[in-house]
């Protein structure tokens, strides 16, 4: 089995719904929807609390990939399972930079080669992907949600989101996890966010958390 193939079979087994504090929706009842939305916003976007500081320990290699030393942060006292999360992150990135998709700086940004600006604003939101040493968030805009609701079973396209290629295995495999919140989004005229932070339980198994825009 090659890489990719067992990458999103792990993928696929770990996706989950995140709606903290909410009952689980109806894809009609889009007030529950944006409730829920409201708080999860509040947390998720934004480095876990297990690895906030934890950049400080990442090296940005002369080749623009960047190295995080499991041995000096697990003595600095962070969670292991949540440094092998953060390493297996960035190898996805490493590849994207190696293969001449992504570029990086010394603040840790992850920018995606050849675009000025990767966002296509519509009503309800914008569609973009945004990578982070940490995560990621795929944004996708009423119409794209829309679409999305539409078959989700033949969602190439997202493909042809600019900077979504780390990402594309773990999102194209799990699609019908997010089912609900997309049609509740779709219904309400509203776009998604997609956001990934790692599972530090089993960092192979990423967490995913839809949000409204």
């Amino acid at each position: 089995m090659n890489t990719v193939i067992k990458k999103t079979a792990s993928a696929l087994l770990g996706l989950t719904l995140l709606i903290p504090a909410v009952p689980t929706f109806a894809a009609s009842d889009v007030a529950n929807y944006e409730n829920a939305n409201q708080a999860i916003s509040q947390t998720r976007i934004s480095i876990p609390a297990e690895v906030v500081g934890l950049d400080r320990y990442i090296e940005r290699q002369d080749d623009g990939t960047l190295y995080l030393n499991a041995e000096t942060v697990v003595k600095a006292g962070y969670n292991e399972n949540a440094i092998k999360g953060i390493i297996s992150h960035l190898k996805d990135i490493n590849e994207g930079v190696l293969e001449g998709r992504y570029t990086t700086d010394k603040n840790l940004n992850i920018n995606t080669v050849g675009t000025s600006s990767n966002s296509i604003t519509a009503s309800g939101g914008v569609t973009k992907m945004v990578n982070h040493w940490y995560g990621w968030e795929l944004y996708l805009n009423a119409n794209d949600t829309a679409r999305l609701q539409n078959d989700l079973s033949n969602a190439s396209w997202l493909a042809g989101i600019p900077g979504i290629d780390a990402a594309l295995p773990y999102v194209s495999f799990g699609l019908s996890t997010y089912e609900r919140a997309i049609n509740a989004a779709a219904q309400g005229g509203r776009g998604i966010i997609i956001v990934q932070n790692n599972n530090w339980q089993n960092p192979d198994l990423p967490i995913f958390a839809v949000l409204a825009q």
